[in-house]
């Protein structure tokens, strides 16, 4: 079984929503700053609290990166991910029940789409796939689920 990877382009568009998020929470943070009398606990907030938010919105999306995996077969979608805690995601093909295509402005921007796959209880991802990728995999797991209806049908006498 071959997992498959993410895209290079997938870091670029993670990298520039987190520098956008973080543009508005800097100016925010501005303005916040120069029209309030700051005291000294609010400096040491700032202090521990920059660092450790260059460190959530750049570095950490290179980990992410590097951990996310994902296969398809013919009976089932399976996705790895987690730079902390790993979470492996196993759904079955029969289980869907709809499958849909996403695609933000940042990810349309790098042509990336995301593709969810919807059950009765959950809802699971493969984010930011090449566009043309992202179609493709829509409608053959739509074709397959039709295959596993159609089978479900025959089984059962016509009846779900």
């Amino acid at each position: 079984m071959d997992y498959q990877k993410l895209k290079p382009a997938v870091l670029k568009c993670w990298l520039t929503g987190r520098a956008i998020l973080s543009a508005i929470l800097a100016v925010i943070t501005g303005i916040v700053y120069c029209t309030q009398a700051v005291q000294m606990w609010q400096k040491l907030l700032l202090l521990i609290g920059v660092p450790l938010f260059i460190l959530l919105i750049v570095i950490y999306p290179f980990f992410s990166y590097r951990c996310w995996r994902y296969v398809i077969t013919d009976d089932r979608v399976e996705t790895i991910h987690g730079v902390f805690f790993r979470s492996r995601s196993v759904v079955p093909i029969k289980r869907i029940q709809h499958v849909t295509m996403k695609a933000g402005p940042i990810e349309r921007g790098f042509k990336l789409a995301s593709v969810y796959v919807y059950t009765a209880g959950s809802v699971h991802c493969v984010p930011c796939l090449d566009m043309e990728l992202a179609l493709k995999i829509t409608e053959k797991l739509k074709s397959m689920i039709d295959v596993k209806i159609a089978e479900e049908l025959n089984e059962g006498g016509g009846q779900l």
